[in-house]
């Protein structure tokens, strides 16, 4: 008997032989030229027992998963169509539809913030969002009366005015990325008793 690794030689296996029996490494087989029916359903079992152990080692470990009730799902939905119909009056130049969409829209984002605050991930980027909200919507009033491209406060335009928000929002997300989220890690892998 001539044993072969079964990769290397798989259409011979196909014509001339079955597996009959496992290495350390990989699969190896006799050479045979008759078949015998309980050999085959011995391959086939084995075959398969490897194709489910194969399959289970790829797969990643089970995550926790992060569910929402549906009334608050369609209320974040809700969210980003107040939030599109915000920008849309922006870019059509509609002032009066543009600047009423900010008090729903802004409304909505700071609920979600507050309904998600037991969750620091959640409320980090919630307010970042809520953040992103006011920015946005100082840059929309300001292009809206026309004073965008005039000076406040000696340093700054109408426009530039937004970054003020922004920055905020930036540095919610910082402080969570760079200080609260690697705390978490560290409470994650530490065990208790």
């Amino acid at each position: 008997v001539v044993w072969e690794p079964r990769a290397a030689h798989w259409p011979l296996i196909l014509r001339n032989s079955w597996c009959s029996t496992s290495c350390t490494n990989s699969l190896f087989i006799p050479r045979r030229a008759s078949l015998d029916l309980r050999e085959i359903e011995r391959i086939f079992s084995q075959l398969s027992y490897l194709s489910v152990a194969m399959t289970n080692n790829l797969q990643e470990p089970p995550e926790s998963l992060y569910s929402i009730p549906a009334k608050y799902r369609r209320m974040e939905n809700l969210h980003i169509v107040f939030w599109i119909i915000k920008d849309l009056s922006w870019c059509m130049g509609w002032t009066i539809m543009g600047i009423g969409m900010i008090v729903p829209t802004l409304f909505v984002s700071i609920f979600i913030a507050w309904r998600t605050r037991g969750i620091a991930s959640e409320l980090a980027h919630n307010l970042a969002v809520t953040f992103w909200i006011c920015a946005n919507s100082t840059w929309m009033i300001m292009e809206f009366i026309k004073r965008d491209n005039e000076i406040f406060f000696d340093i700054m335009t109408g426009k530039q005015l937004s970054m003020i928000p922004f920055t905020l929002g930036s540095l919610i997300l910082i402080h969570y990325y760079l200080i609260q989220r690697p705390q978490e890690i560290r409470q994650k892998r530490t065990p208790t008793l």
